[in-house]
């Protein structure tokens, strides 16, 4: 499905559609989720500095992401907000201890390179060893295939600074031009090879025009083309293009791999739905690179399941509750001190002792802030959150995907159908998780929710 125009403009519509239909949209975020295995009563929210309630008998949670919680990231506001505030309640979060990394990420603006844009490009360390497996990856378009290959060579070489450089980007785009010609119909095959000649021969060095026409000829006529090395050898006789960018390049942490537990999308919490990026599975199923279908299958689901109870005459009574009379702040050094643990002691060097150590610091910070009265501060959840993440990462002895153990470098098949589940537990205000089968994952039911729950304690 193709929307034109900007994202803005599609959510201005559908915001304008729900008011029609009866809708409500409030300036503010929610500060609780008020529900438990065994009702749901609604949330609370703070505007400003007024604290308000909606009493529902359903809530649908479509943000979740933790991405924003490591460093080196997209510039994203997922820090795991929503997550925290679910965990809290009693909810179930699965696989946390992973976030995809995009193999391509500027790390020095929190952006990503688009790997379409990548073929041609040079990549080399700060001493100019180039990485030419890589580049010849991306000169043969295979940039969206190898998200993982680049993040384990930018693992295994952590401690260098490497660089992207678009100098030959525009003869990439011309060699290209030549090589789909190949193709063509005669007319359009004559035309389009004798622009993208004359434009790299206007390209070369000087005096080395005819080298570059002969070594054109004789490549088109070869039965491989004008292949990797080909395209390398033509380099030195072309001027680089002037002021192209160059740029770091690392893997950057770019969408969450984990997040709330569900089943058909309801989670472990009664009547508490979950879409989107908030979703366990949310990497796994998303679709051409947005979760837009997701949201769309999703939505039928929960809308179906609510009419279906509605019709059978099953009206949740509305159940009210004390608003908790605290002020949410949002706290941007605590945001920077769990980016700067995560990444030492997960992403970079993990070690069970020096682990379990940040888990304990993530604890003590979080209590000071509930004792202090800020229980309801975004830190709070960001530090439950990220006490998930490496108890999680703990009790995960191997190395899968984007998470790296340096104590259990290699997959280990034995994993291949565990999955983390983390869960918080109010008698020791401490999080608990373990592994679990795919079937057991799945058993987390209604009916058999409130003695998963009970087991995971």
């Amino acid at each position: 499905m193709a929307i034109k125009g900007k994202t803005s403009d599609l959510m201005k519509a559908l915001a304008d559609e729900f008011i029609t239909y009866g809708g409500e949209i409030v300036d503010g975020w929610v500060t609780r989720i008020v529900a438990d295995t065994k009702s749901c009563k609604g949330i609370q929210y703070q505007s400003g500095t007024a604290i308000g309630k909606w009493l529902t008998p359903r809530v649908i949670v479509a943000t979740g992401g933790y991405a924003g919680l490591f460093a080196h990231g997209i510039q994203t506001p997922a820090y795991g907000t929503a997550l925290g505030r679910f965990l809290v309640s009693g909810g179930g979060g699965v696989n946390l201890e992973f976030v995809f990394k995009h193999g391509y990420g500027r790390p020095d603006v929190g952006q990503l390179t688009p790997t379409e844009g990548l073929p041609g490009v040079e990549i080399y360390d700060e001493e100019k060893f180039h990485a030419t497996w890589l580049e010849k990856e991306l000169y043969y378009g295979r940039g969206t295939a190898n998200h993982l290959q680049a993040f384990r060579f930018w693992r295994r070489n952590h401690r260098k600074q490497y660089f992207i450089d678009f100098s030959y980007r525009v003869l990439w785009e011309n060699v290209a031009e030549l090589r789909k010609s190949l193709s063509m119909e005669n007319g359009l095959k004559a035309q389009t090879q004798r622009r993208a000649r004359e434009t790299i021969i206007g390209m070369s060095r000087e005096g080395k025009g005819e080298i570059v026409n002969q070594l054109i000829s004789d490549w088109m006529d070869a039965p491989d083309g004008i292949t990797f090395e080909r395209f390398e050898e033509l380099k030195q006789y072309i001027v680089p293009t002037a002021g192209a960018e160059i740029s770091r390049i690392r893997q950057i942490s770019y969408f969450s791999m984990g997040g709330l537990y569900h089943h058909n999308f309801e989670t472990n919490l009664h009547n508490v739905f979950v879409t989107g990026e908030a979703m366990h599975d949310f990497g796994s199923h998303r679709v051409g690179g947005l979760p837009w279908a997701l949201y769309l299958v999703s939505g039928k689901h929960i809308a179906g399941r609510i009419i279906s109870e509605i019709r059978n005459g099953q009206r949740p009574r509305l159940r009210d509750f004390d608003l908790a009379p605290v002020l949410s702040a949002f706290a941007p050094e605590a945001l920077g001190e769990i980016r700067e643990k995560l990444y030492l002691y997960q992403e970079d060097n993990f070690e069970p002792d020096n682990a379990m150590e940040c888990i304990r610091w993530f604890r003590k910070r979080r209590r000071e802030l509930v004792t202090g009265g800020r229980y309801l501060d975004d830190a709070t959840a960001w530090y439950l959150v990220a006490e998930a993440i490496l108890v999680a990462s703990l009790n995960r002895q191997e190395s899968r995907g984007c998470f790296f153990r340096s104590d259990y470098p290699s997959t280990d098949g034995a994993y291949n159908d565990r999955n983390s589940y983390a869960q918080y537990d109010p008698d020791s205000d401490e999080i608990r998780a373990r592994l679990i089968t795919r079937d057991e994952l799945f058993g987390v039911n209604p009916v058999r929710k409130e003695a998963f729950n009970s087991a995971m304690r």
